[in-house]
């Protein structure tokens, strides 16, 4: 697997509230993107990623994190 490196002064992470219409069963978009998300972790993943961003990980040596809930 190849570990690619981005400046923190020139990248950002967005998430567009995933949850209620991509994560959650019965979303819009749920059923049409359900078997890409399942093969590629999108669930796992982002059920670690948006956590951890909430919890305060914000302007650190990883970059600015600003959460808008």
């Amino acid at each position: 697997m190849t570990t690619t490196t981005y400046a923190s002064d020139r990248t950002a992470l967005l998430i567009v509230d995933p949850y209620n219409e991509f994560m959650s069963e019965g979303g819009k978009f749920y059923e049409a993107t359900r078997k890409t998300a399942e093969a590629v972790g999108f669930y796992d993943n982002m059920c670690k990623v948006i956590p951890a961003i909430r919890a305060g990980c914000s302007n650190d040596s990883r970059g600015k994190v600003v959460s808008d809930p």
